[in-house]
């Protein structure tokens, strides 16, 4: 899944919405984690207490995949 929502409150709801639909192996590439903010925090908080990586790519993404 690549999500590309540049805001907080968008990002932390996709990810809510998507994460458990998500198949094991499955991969989210987050775009904008290392320039907004809003972006970063709402990852950072969703998988603050799940057992996976979040990998910040030399670009502005991150990806995340799904134990």
């Amino acid at each position: 899944m690549h999500l590309d929502v540049d805001l907080l409150e968008s990002t932390e709801q996709s990810l809510h919405f998507l994460w458990d639909k998500m198949i094991p192996g499955g991969i989210i590439l987050i775009h904008d984690y290392k320039t907004l903010e809003g972006v970063r925090l709402a990852v950072d908080r969703f998988f603050a207490d799940k057992q996976v990586a979040v990998i910040v790519l030399p670009t502005s993404q991150c990806m995340v995949v799904k134990g």
